[in-house]
């Protein structure tokens, strides 16, 4: 004959909110989750410079020509010449179209960041509620 001894689990009905661990998982879920879209758009923003300092080069280059100097694009493996202000004008098309990009791509980091200083407060705020909890529990089961 075996005899077995079971202890309600603190994670169970004996929480001040039964769904409190549920709940807990799930907002460092969901921190896990920001902090993964967060570093997407920082290397977003870091191509972004890239691209920025590469077409400020170009039109600095650009700048550096005689007005008869010759400007070759390559489209595929093939060298098209173009005109000096038509590649002047699609290099600050670019240039501008990347300072929209980049200005889209820092207002979404600073939301993202503000949530996630949010929700790691929550986080915060929960483990202190179920530390203060345990505590009083083992303070319960010493008396």
């Amino acid at each position: 004959m075996s005899y077995f001894a079971h202890q309600p689990s603190t994670r169970g009905s004996a929480l001040p909110d039964p769904q409190m661990g549920k709940k807990y998982e799930e907002e460092v879920n969901y921190v896990r989750k920001l902090q993964k879209e967060l570093s997407k758009l920082q290397e977003n923003q870091k191509s972004l410079y890239e691209k920025k300092t590469e077409n400020e080069l170009v039109k600095k280059e650009f700048g550096l020509l005689e007005t008869e100097s010759s400007i070759y694009k390559l489209v595929g493996p093939v060298l098209v010449k173009v005109e000096q202000g038509e590649a002047t004008q699609n290099v600050d098309k670019r240039l501008e179209y990347i300072e929209e990009e980049l200005s889209r791509v820092n207002k979404m980091m600073k939301e993202m960041e503000t949530k996630l200083i949010e929700k790691q407060k929550t986080l915060q705020e929960m483990q202190a509620t179920l530390m203060k909890f345990m505590q009083a529990q083992q303070q319960a089961q010493k008396a």
